[in-house]
């Protein structure tokens, strides 16, 4: 998955000027979209993931639980939080 995959300007509101030092803003319904996985805004927002930093914590077994079935919308998921995640935290995507 490429970083233009992940973060879009009609999802990432950055507030610094470099990558590696930012902090995210992330709508989940824009994030689902980019990553082709809107269809389940629903049922994660029903789940109370209706935040980004409520999902970058979220196991295979919970995305299970919300019914994210699929295991390659599963690793899709797990993939694209994980470099959330590291972008959030301040560390580099690479």
């Amino acid at each position: 998955m490429s970083l233009n995959q992940i973060i879009c300007c009609t999802t990432v509101l950055m507030c610094a000027c470099s990558v590696s030092v930012c902090c995210l803003q992330v709508h989940v319904s824009a994030w689902l979209s980019e990553i082709g996985l809107q269809q389940y805004e629903g049922v994660l927002v029903e789940a109370g993931y209706d935040e980004i930093e409520y999902l970058t914590d979220i196991t295979e077994e919970e995305l299970n639980e919300v019914g994210v079935t699929k295991q390659g919308h599963v690793k899709k998921f797990v993939r694209s939080l994980a470099v959330l995640g590291k972008l959030s935290e301040g560390e580099s995507w690479s």
